[in-house]
């Protein structure tokens, strides 16, 4: 029984280390793309905001595209 929860910590530690990076890549995309107040952070408290923003730009993007298509 240890051995199996040694097993599913470790994987569960590898998928934490894989969701990180992807934050990590995602800024630099973002950074480098030159969008305002993107930038490398590890602060939780930015990660968040960003995150809200992000979401927020898509929905605009969503919402432009719908009046877009019902306009043609």
């Amino acid at each position: 029984m240890a051995d199996c929860e040694e097993v599913l910590r470790r994987t569960d530690m590898e998928v934490i280390r894989k969701l990180d990076q992807q934050v990590v890549d995602q800024q630099m995309f973002l950074e480098k793309a030159s969008v305002p107040g993107f930038s490398v952070t590890n602060n939780p408290t930015d990660i968040q905001l960003r995150m809200y923003l992000l979401g927020f730009i898509a929905a605009l993007s969503r919402s432009a595209a719908q009046h877009s298509h019902n306009a043609s």
